[in-house]
């Protein structure tokens, strides 16, 4: 099993490790350059790659949310739906390329799936990313599980879990620059 550390330093710097059985790699990108990490070695992203990582952070509800206050941010309502047999809010947002709808609980405001165009195993699709299991990190209510779909298909062994969430926490900037 991989664990996956996340670190967005806001407005535009984005971390992503990964640690595995096979090793170490990791992705961080600062403003419009970015770099990749693996065993040794290192490179520089491509413009593409940095983008892509943006749009992961991005679907991210802590991340996205941060961001409504971005010029180009746009939200909007785009109906109602159902979840099962819960009633939602559907809101969909643009901001730097990346297109997702949010399916927000009318009660709490909760984040409860985000929705959105990807690629799974080569192929492009919708994938939807339920979360749940929320709970109160400095006053914000943040999903600690989350599972994956694609066209409607859940994916095995999507499921994540969250350790620990820190909001505002010192973070090295040095693990944002490639190493020497």
């Amino acid at each position: 099993d991989s664990v996956f550390t996340n670190i967005a330093v806001f407005p535009d710097r984005f971390r992503r490790d990964e640690r595995s059985k096979s090793g170490v790699a990791a992705s961080a990108a600062l403003g419009p350059d970015g770099f990749r990490l693996q065993r040794d070695s290192w490179w520089k992203m491509e413009a593409s790659e940095r983008a892509y990582l943006a749009r992961v952070f991005l679907r991210e509800s802590l991340v996205l949310l941060h961001a409504r206050n971005r010029p180009g941010f746009v939200a909007v309502s785009d109906g109602k739906g159902k979840l099962g047999e819960q009633e939602l809010d559907f809101v969909r947002v643009w901001l730097d390329g990346m297109t997702c709808w949010l399916r927000l609980d009318p009660t709490t405001n909760r984040i409860l799936a985000v929705r959105y165009r990807g690629r799974v195993a080569g192929m492009i699709g919708t994938v939807v990313k339920l979360q749940s299991d929320f709970r109160d990190v400095e006053g914000l209510s943040i999903p600690f599980a989350a599972s994956l779909s694609f066209d409607g298909n859940p994916i095995p062994g999507s499921e994540r879990t969250l350790d620990a969430v820190t909001i505002n926490g010192k973070v090295d900037s040095t693990i944002f620059q490639p190493p020497k």
